[in-house]
């Protein structure tokens, strides 16, 4: 299922980067927004980072009205119902990574009901001279293409919303501290 846009980039506004912030303060502090903690994927060699979920509705609902109009401007066009809680990320470990994954792995579970996530969202939350590696990389093409994938490594306060099955990955921090948030947005099961 692959038509309209690839990704679509926006920057948020001050006023939605304030509520960002006080998302992840919340998210270390509350219990609603859970605490730091360390996912080590390393047996399974697919992930080493740091994060926080911040669960908060109020928040998830700022995020959740921009994907809609990104789901249109798009031409995806999925349904999307809601966020799910947000993570924030950190990668502040020399060799943090994640790699190559979809964020879409069939139908999960949540309180209402069976929910397939369908756009996922990265938002930078460090500039890109605070780290060395760390580049966010997209699988845009087919396997005919001389180069498949494209990599970026945006300003703070830059969004890439893309659909959930797309792979991707973060390649390993060389140095400084990367930090993101990140959102999926999810639907009924496809039929």
């Amino acid at each position: 299922m692959k038509y309209g846009n690839s990704y679509y980039c926006l920057d948020l506004k001050p006023k939605a980067m304030l509520l960002v912030e006080d998302a992840i303060k919340s998210a270390g502090k509350t219990s609603s927004g859970g605490t730091i903690d360390t996912q080590n994927f390393l047996s399974k060699g697919l992930r080493s980072s740091e994060v926080a979920w911040i669960k908060e509705p109020e928040h998830s609902k700022v995020f959740f009205d921009i994907a809609q109009l990104v789901n249109k401007e798009c031409g995806w066009n999925v349904g999307i119902k809601e966020c799910e809680p947000m993570q924030y990320t950190l990668y502040n470990q020399v060799g943090d990574y994640y790699d190559w994954h979809i964020d879409q792995s069939g139908p999960r579970i949540l309180p209402q009901g069976k929910r397939v996530r369908k756009i996922s969202m990265t938002l930078w939350l460090s500039e890109p001279d605070e780290y060395e590696g760390g580049e966010f990389e997209l699988e845009l093409y087919g396997p005919d293409a001389e180069k498949r994938t494209k990599s970026f490594k945006e300003k703070k306060g830059r969004a890439i919303f893309f659909l959930s099955d797309m792979w991707h990955k973060v390649h390993p921090i060389k140095s400084g501290v990367r930090k993101s948030l990140v959102a999926w947005f999810v639907g009924d099961p496809y039929v």
